[in-house]
């Protein structure tokens, strides 16, 4: 009888541990939000299909932070484009991220006055998903009083502001290695003068 008593005890304390544990598991929290930005990083620049001999590359400003930087790199797509492509070594899981950002700047706003469109790829290989940045390149572009100003572009990633290849959406966040940035102008003819980007990052707000 004792030995039936000290079984059956037995089985409820396993029973009560496995209903505690199966609880405390289901009531565990998300996995907190990223506590800061996620630089892109470890990057090559690119241009894609220039109408002239372009001029770009990066260097060093005075706080030794990495500058990019091009001029003649207009391309012959649509009505004649910028085609600038960011590309790393390793793949890079944006998923947890809100907003694609980075600072840009001018030394001649006939070159941003020409801009009429901004859209940026993500991609992962050779697929990509493709988002619409204009309403943050224009809130941007008009903060702007004088050349040599920084403004801060933040685009947003969600899937509500994807433009092109949703199917691509799920796959590219995750396993990321390129960006591509592609400004649209009102044409093709070449204007004199530089832009800068610099601080390419990924964040939350």
């Amino acid at each position: 009888m004792k030995n039936r008593i000290a079984f059956g005890i037995t089985v409820i304390l396993a029973a009560v541990v496995v209903v505690v544990m199966t609880t405390a598991c289901g009531s565990a929290p998300d996995a907190p939000p990223p506590d800061g930005p996620l630089p892109f990083g470890e990057n090559r620049m690119n241009m894609r299909e220039t109408l002239q001999t372009p001029n770009f590359g990066s260097q060093e400003d005075e706080s030794g932070q990495i500058v990019y930087f091009i001029s003649n790199a207009k391309s012959p797509i649509e009505t004649g484009t910028y085609e600038i492509l960011f590309t790393r070594s390793t793949f890079l899981n944006i998923s947890d991220y809100n907003y694609l950002v980075f600072d840009i700047m001018t030394d001649n706003l006939e070159l941003f006055d020409d801009i009429q469109g901004f859209f940026f790829r993500v991609f992962s290989g050779v697929n990509y998903v493709q988002f619409n940045g204009n309403a943050a390149m224009m809130a941007a572009f008009n903060r702007i009083s004088e050349e040599g100003q920084w403004v801060t572009i933040r685009a947003p990633i969600g899937v509500g502001n994807v433009h092109a290849n949703p199917d691509n959406f799920r796959m590219a966040i995750r396993r990321m290695n390129v960006l591509g940035l592609r400004f649209i102008c009102n044409n093709m003819d070449p204007i004199e003068g530089t832009i800068y980007f610099r601080n390419v990052h990924f964040d939350v707000m």
